[in-house]
């Protein structure tokens, strides 16, 4: 009677654990724009990448990596940390510069399920830490993230993701304003293509527009892998970029 019980108790746990299991991850990645969805209560998510940026003839930017660990607090919302390390390259003169850039904390908030022409709809707010940097990459004061993420379902398999961001730099008081827009196409269970148009906007400064495209592939429902690039329109934006990524969820 033990050993029965002992089944029937296993059998339900594997069950209500590829219940919780059974979509597949949602993250961030790749590209500007973020998901609106939230993780799983009580699950851990890691998303990591690794960018190279051409800013200009003068400068390389790489990101080697970024990595946003996230924890589903609530069903409705999960607690968030982006870490970052970054070279600077630049030629001329010839010098380069690498370090922790200002640690982030921040929530993502779930508003709205998505039904119809209702998005469905998050808010992240995220805060960098001055103090958590290194010296070459360190703010004046804490300065704030905030994003609202949006998804509507366009058909059984496409959808399209569209943010609106406002983010400050721990220097100025001016924030930097993004838009993004992409449009997401499945193509079978296992493979997603995206492609995007996103600019930002600073007073004073000439928006930087540019577009991009990549592809997802789900290794398992918790497992993801993306490749991503692309190029600025304006002459602000960076002149191209490129970016491999890594995701898991447990």
């Amino acid at each position: 009677m033990k050993t029965i019980l002992i089944i029937v108790l296993i059998t339900l746990a594997v069950q209500e654990t590829t219940a919780q299991k059974s979509e597949k991850i949602e993250s961030d990645r790749p590209g500007k724009a973020q998901t609106s969805y939230v993780i799983p209560n009580q699950m851990l998510q890691v998303e990591t990448g690794f960018d190279w940026l051409k800013r200009d003839k003068n400068m390389v930017e790489i990101q080697h990596p970024e990595i946003v660990m996230k924890y589903g607090l609530f069903r409705r919302l999960e607690l968030r940390t982006r870490i970052l390390t970054q070279t600077d390259k630049f030629q001329n003169p010839s010098y380069s510069q690498s370090g922790l850039e200002p640690i982030e904390i921040g929530l993502k908030a779930l508003v709205t399920e998505g039904k119809g022409l209702i998005p469905h709809t998050s808010l992240t707010a995220q805060f960098g830490i001055p103090g958590f940097a290194s010296k070459a990459f360190i703010a004046r004061k804490v300065f704030p993230k905030l994003r609202l993420n949006l998804e509507n379902d366009l058909t059984n398999k496409s959808t399209l993701e569209y943010n609106v961001a406002a983010e400050w730099d721990g220097y100025g008081d001016n924030p930097e304003w993004m838009i993004a827009v992409s449009p997401h196409f499945e193509l079978g269970e296992k493979w997603q293509i995206f492609v995007e148009a996103f600019s930002s906007m600073q007073q004073n400064k000439e928006p930087e527009t540019g577009a991009d495209g990549g592809v997802s592939y789900w290794l398992t429902n918790n497992v993801m892998i993306d490749l991503s690039g692309g190029v600025g329109i304006s002459n602000a934006a960076p002149k191209r970029f490129a970016n491999i990524g890594f995701s898991f969820r447990l």
